[in-house]
């Protein structure tokens, strides 16, 4: 990946892909922090100091049209794909997988962000 711009705030690394449109870092760093605290009010502090989160100049991250995915060392937002930070943050926190996320993470999910993600999750 070619970084165009890094940002970072406290344990939170941005990396922003050469070629990704406006907004800028600094407005990414802002809504990456704003979606991180709403997170961590409900599930307790991540800590992030070995993780950087890199947005993406293409919307799809991975084969299968995925728009958000975690590594151990990272985490990849497609562009204008924001809204996948609280999910991949969730990743961060539970490993790979979605079990148990019908019981906790997808109703705060829905309540809290307006993101019903109980059809991907295979919730009831």
């Amino acid at each position: 990946m070619q970084i165009g711009a890094r940002c970072q705030r406290g344990d939170l690394r941005l990396e922003v892909e050469e070629g990704v449109p406006l907004p800028g870092c600094n407005e990414l760093l802002a809504i990456t922090v704003a979606y991180r605290e709403a997170y961590e009010a409900e599930f307790g502090h991540l800590d992030l100091s070995g993780v950087r989160v890199r947005f993406r100049a293409s919307v799809f991250v991975m084969d299968g049209g995925f728009t958000g995915h975690t590594y151990s060392d990272a985490i990849d937002i497609g562009q204008h794909q924001w809204q996948d930070v609280p999910h991949e943050l969730n990743h961060v926190r539970t490993g790979p997988g979605h079990d148990g996320w019908c019981l906790d993470y997808e109703p705060w999910s829905e309540a809290v962000l307006g993101i019903d993600q109980r059809a991907y999750l295979g919730c009831p």
